[in-house]
């Protein structure tokens, strides 16, 4: 069932009576949020579906979409009348089951990453991370250098990079436009390279052992600046409101990477690539990106 949670950090209790929420930023009064209604100090609310959508359909129904959407919370006087505050965010599509929660990187930069657990009424569990991560990008190489991207697999099984139900349906890199080969796979703390050059030369300039498989070229580029890679894979394929068969695509992990501190700055064209610290920590914040030299 679809679920909102709003979250009070404040030390006193707050008062949500006549906010709203929406789905839409351009309508934001959708679900008016019953007058009295409260959140103690360090506590939760949750708004189900029963509660936005009694009546599918009919107009304000805010219903969120497993294919991507937005929520946001507008607050409101006792006329309904807008007051100015708002929070919110979009999210892209969604497996069954896993919700989005608030997330504070290192930098203080807020995001909602796929949580580990469904913990609607408490506190979050933190962000899910893997099977498959973004490991290591080498985005500015030096003159005679190549961009490249690895990846590592963190469990202890092979992971399969296509659907296993429809083998054509595989995985993809969006921020370089690069759509994984069917049957691809990366075996248990394995890695694997996606470059932007031909595999068998990048293999023999950069001598790579055979054991670790190496695909491209990929069609965009590494921006030299920074930019958003979100490596994803195909979910059970659904049916839209026009009858026409849709894969959505979910994030298994997304690094937006940066050339000025606090990311590695010696990565910005001196030969370096930049690396994950951790790999079974949280990737998508700079505190646990290194350089490296190789």
């Amino acid at each position: 069932m679809d679920a909102i949670e709003l979250h009070n950090p404040g030390s006193a209790p707050a008062n949500l009576g006549n906010w709203y929420l929406t789905d839409d930023r351009s309508v934001p009064q959708k679900f008016r949020i019953l007058s009295g209604t409260t959140i103690p100090a360090g506590g939760f609310v949750v708004f189900t579906e029963k509660d936005f959508n009694s009546n599918p359909g009919v107009p304000p129904s805010l219903t969120l979409n497993s294919h991507g959407e937005e929520v946001y919370l507008y607050s409101a006087d006792v006329a309904g009348n807008l007051t100015g505050y708002s929070d919110g965010f979009s999210f892209a599509a969604a497996p069954n089951g896993v919700t989005f929660g608030r997330y504070t990187t290192s930098t203080g930069e807020i995001q909602y990453p796929a949580q580990v657990q469904n913990t609607l009424g408490t506190t979050n569990t933190g962000p899910r991370v893997g099977p498959v991560v973004i490991n290591e990008i080498r985005y500015h190489p030096a003159p005679g250098d190549e961009e490249f991207i690895e990846l590592k697999n963190i469990s202890s099984s092979p992971v399969k990079l296509y659907d296993v139900a429809i083998p054509t349906n595989t995985w993809k890199f969006e921020g370089v436009d690069f759509i994984f080969p069917p049957a691809t796979e990366i075996p248990a703390n394995g890695l694997l390279l996606v470059v932007g050059s031909d595999p068998a030369s990048f293999r023999t300039r950069n001598n790579v052992p055979l054991g670790i498989p190496i695909f491209g070229p990929y069609s965009g580029v590494l921006q030299d600046g920074g930019e958003a890679l979100r490596l994803e894979r195909p979910d059970t394929p659904d049916t839209d409101t026009n009858g026409v068969i849709f894969v959505p695509y979910v994030a298994v992990d997304e690094v937006r990477y940066n050339d000025r501190a606090p990311w590695p700055t010696n990565a910005a064209g001196f030969g370096s690539s930049i690396e994950r610290i951790n790999p079974t920590a949280y990737g998508n914040d700079p505190i646990n990106w290194r350089s490296s030299s190789t």
